[in-house]
């Protein structure tokens, strides 16, 4: 089935020996990346689910952070190791970001040996396999560890494991019954990340559809059989996720704001900008059936990708983490296949996105907030420009493994050119909230803010939080609460129905629990005057919030 990426004459594989380009410049250009990504702070929501965790009295399973069951488990898992590194947040972050590198690595080394076992020569594989693993592994503060993230990488994981062995005996069963565990657990992951693993099952059945109809069969089993043990076990999850739904904060404009959501994925991402060229290079010299078929099969991707932002009517930068990894993918495609000096634009072509983003990041923020239609523009001229410099190319020929090996390179540089410190305000691009993410700066202050309150009211004091769960994360004194974050309390002022739901109950009780001496109060996320009156008198009657000391916006307030 490798052959629908032919161009019927095997002009995509190439060469079959890498090229000294392959061997030395790209291992030297991985470390590198690699050695920024591990130094880029945690995304907020990441830090939400650490801080969460840490400071709640009882079992993860049992701690409400708005996330499915399976996500809290493995990042229980997860955070344990790098909690070995000491209670710097700096440190501890250094940590899951290695942990993130190390588990592309793997799902990257399983993707080469299951390329070369469909038949790719290395000359393709190795770069292929690379460009998919940096574009995830990559993204840093934007993305890594988010529920989207973590199912996109199981979902590369399962289509490498999913490929691996030959097609002539029956070795291949426990290799398709691998893939369909993974794909369950990335459809598990979150709600919504259900189209990340049917991007899997669809790249399994283009490849190999045997293995994908025995992928299907083991995924839905295994999806089945983890809702019954959450059922038997677990029971209080079900209520949580049917009442979920009370959580979605208001959106307006959703269509306006998925263009926003893109522009912000382009600019972080400048390998996106490359995507329709690279399509169309792919696309260039074909069958008109075969254009038909790939098109189709383009656009079915694309959709699949776009629908976790979509469905959520929420978009953030994390909900496009898929398409980084699709456009690397096809950007070594297309140059394998294309001849040498339309490969030669392509190269060019992506590392010059990957300068002016970086270059269109670092401009005075107003430059972008107040004008989102003329960024926007922008960047879709970007992409037709691409397209029409690389399909005024010559007829395809293919080009050698080294001009692969270089574009994987670009897209390395793409993926960490616009922030390779973490200091990039990325919380401006193009508008204010689409990204959750702090720089470096930030993370010293807000530590700084956590000694301090831990400081006055002494760092083993029971406290509630009413703010982000990222106060936890700096914080950290105990809670005697299982709603660490008081998600149900903060959005009752966006959806007065949250009040009718158990979960908003069960928190609210929290407040009338004698062990928290302390209520600490984010003013700027929880914002007490606009919640509901019982709710602030409830507050008022037992905590002493008039007199209360104040730092860098966390309100401390002692209970009567």
């Amino acid at each position: 089935m490798v052959s629908t990426l032919d161009d019927g004459r095997g002009r995509l594989l190439g060469a079959a020996e890498p090229a000294r380009l392959i061997r030395y410049l790209t291992p030297a250009v991985v470390i590198i990346a690699a050695g920024c990504a591990a130094l880029l702070p945690l995304n907020g929501d990441v830090r939400f689910q650490a801080g969460v965790e840490q400071t709640s009295p009882v079992p993860v399973a049992e701690t409400f952070t708005h996330r499915p069951m399976l996500y809290r488990l493995i990042m229980a898992a997860v955070f344990a190791p790098s909690r070995l590194f000491g209670e710097s947040s700096r440190r501890f972050e250094f940590g899951m970001q290695v942990s993130a590198l190390l588990l592309c690595c793997l799902a990257g080394l399983l993707l080469y040996r299951a390329l070369r076992d469909r038949g790719l020569p290395a000359g393709t594989a190795q770069p292929l396999a690379v460009a998919v693993a940096a574009a995830a592994g990559l993204q840093g503060a934007v993305s890594v560890w988010e529920p989207d993230w973590l199912a996109l990488v199981l979902t590369v994981l399962a289509v490498a494991i999913g490929l691996l062995g030959r097609d002539d005996d029956r070795s291949w069963w426990p290799a398709a019954a691998g893939a369909g565990v993974l794909l369950a657990a990335a459809a598990s992951i979150k709600i919504v990340t259900l189209p990340t693993a049917l991007i899997g099952l669809v790249v399994l059945a283009v490849l190999a559809w045997r293995r994908a109809v025995a992928a299907t069969v083991v995924a839905t089993v295994a999806g089945l059989a983890w809702i019954g043990v959450i059922a038997s076990l677990w029971p209080r999850e079900l209520h949580w996720l049917i009442e979920l739904s009370a959580l979605q904060p208001p959106n307006l404009e959703p269509v306006w704001r998925t263009g926003l959501g893109l522009g912000s994925a382009l600019l972080a991402w400048p390998v996106l900008i490359m995507l329709p060229a690279a399509l169309g290079v792919l696309l260039a010299g074909r069958t008109a059936r075969t254009r038909l078929r790939l098109g189709a099969l383009a656009v079915l991707i694309m959709v699949l990708a776009l629908l976790p932002a979509v469905v959520q009517q929420q978009f953030f930068i994390y909900h496009f983490v898929a398409f980084p990894v699709i456009a690397a993918a096809v950007l070594v495609l297309a140059v394998r296949r294309a001849a040498p000096t339309t490969a030669a634009r392509l190269l060019i072509i992506t590392v010059v996105a990957a300068m002016a983003a970086a270059v269109a990041i670092r401009l005075p923020a107003p430059l972008r907030v107040e004008h989102p239609a003329v960024v926007l523009a922008g960047l879709g001229l970007a992409m037709v420009l691409g397209v029409v410099l690389t399909l005024r190319g010559d007829r395809p020929t293919g080009s050698r493994p080294a001009a692969a090996a270089a574009v994987c390179c670009a897209t390395m540089i793409s993926i960490v050119a616009p922030g390779p410190t973490g200091t990039t305000p990325l919380t401006e691009v193009p508008q204010t909230g689409l990204i959750n993410i702090y720089s470096a700066e930030t993370t010293e202050r807000r530590q700084d803010t956590g000694r301090r309150v831990r400081q006055l009211i002494g760092a083993d004091t029971p406290v509630l939080y009413l703010a982000f769960g990222d106060v936890n994360y700096f914080v950290r004194n105990p809670t005697p609460c299982a709603y660490p974050a008081a998600v149900w309390l903060q959005r009752a002022r966006h959806n007065p129905a949250v009040i009718t739901t158990t979960g908003y109950a069960e928190n609210l009780a929290c407040l009338s629990d004698p062990a928290a001496r302390f209520l600490v109060i984010d003013g700027s996320w929880f914002q007490l005057p606009r919640q509901p009156e019982p709710l602030r008198r409830m507050i008022t009657d037992r905590y002493d919030c008039e007199d209360a000391p104040e730092i860098d916006g966390l309100l401390i307030c002692p209970r009567r």
